[in-house]
């Protein structure tokens, strides 16, 4: 039997954890989700305001690929960015006001990585 074959007969896995939930698929896709609050900060225009890093629920066979984004009353128009991924770790993160106003409190965040578990 296949290495391939062996993994299209495993069903689909899911867990959670302190970082998070994720789900395998038997194909090897995996996705990773986390929605966290950010520690309140003062964030002015166009200013990048370092955040705590996401360690994934659960490891990536390699680097996947990572998108962030804010919600709530007060997410105004803000960006993620990640610096530095690894299979691990989504690396350095990085929130940006794209208001034309600062923010007092920030949103929060809905992140997600994509990649494979084998």
């Amino acid at each position: 039997m296949s290495k391939l074959s062996t993994y299209m007969t495993l069903p689909t896995l899911k867990g959670s954890n302190a970082n998070g939930e994720w789900i395998k698929f038997s194909d090897g896709t995996q996705i990773c989700t986390l929605y966290a609050g950010v520690t309140p900060v003062s964030i002015g225009t166009n200013v990048e305001q370092p955040i705590p890093t996401w360690t994934y629920p659960a490891a990536f066979a390699a680097t996947p690929v990572f998108t962030g984004q804010a919600s709530g009353t007060n997410s105004g128009f803000f960006v993620v960015r990640s610096v530095n991924p690894t299979a691990t770790t989504v690396g350095s993160l990085f929130l940006i006001n794209l208001a034309s106003a600062t923010k007092s409190s920030p949103p929060n965040l809905n992140l997600m990585a994509i990649g494979r578990w084998f």
